[in-house]
């Protein structure tokens, strides 16, 4: 699986989001994800700043597989915090045609984003304020018969869930629900099946 040659930049705020194209230097297979989140902050790129959630999809061979890593705290390196999150997951994200992924901002309104190749849609989360993690997923699947959706929630607990591998990063959930951003929903069909 190889470099996409894109990255999405989603703004919270404004319920926007941007395309760019990754910087050919980034589009390296030995670069690790710390040295990534260096450069992109180091060099201002897309205006990552303090607060910021960056999503690495980083292919690790030449098949259809993808290392994903979560970094938070953007702007002061000494305070950059590196989460591994699960295979399934980073395939999906990297099958939406994105290497990597900023979210920035706080919504006013709770949210979640939806996420299927090109298509990005900022969406009412009403449905599953309030429900544990696997019930708001179970309630986001149904949602989206028509996909197969990998699902990431920010649970109340703070703990980030990644449900379709019963995989949890405690403590990491408060960083998107202080951007009151409750869920990423990432079509996870294959789109040679």
């Amino acid at each position: 699986m190889l470099f996409k040659s894109r990255y999405l930049h989603l703004d919270l705020k404004t319920q926007t989001h941007s395309i760019g194209e990754t910087s050919p230097e980034l589009m390296n297979l030995d670069l690790t994800p710390e040295n990534i989140a260096k450069k992109l902050v180091e060099e201002k790129r897309e205006n990552i700043s303090e607060g910021d959630v960056l999503l690495i999809n980083m292919p690790y061979d030449q098949e259809n597989y993808s290392q994903g890593w979560l970094v938070t705290h953007m702007k002061d390196l000494k305070t950059i915090r590196l989460y591994h999150y699960p295979e399934r997951f980073a395939n999906a994200l990297h099958r939406s045609t994105f290497d990597y992924i900023i979210i920035s901002g706080s919504s006013d309104e709770p949210v979640y984003v939806y996420l299927s190749d090109m298509l990005v849609l900022f969406e009412n989360p009403e449905e599953i304020q309030g429900l544990a993690p696997a019930q708001a997923a179970n309630k986001l699947v149904e949602n989206h018969p028509w996909v197969e959706p990998e699902v990431m929630i920010a649970g109340s607990d703070s703990t980030l869930n990644f449900i379709s591998d019963r995989y949890s990063l405690p403590g990491l959930g408060a960083a998107l629900a202080a951007k009151k951003m409750l869920a990423l929903v990432v079509d996870g069909s294959d789109p040679e099946s």
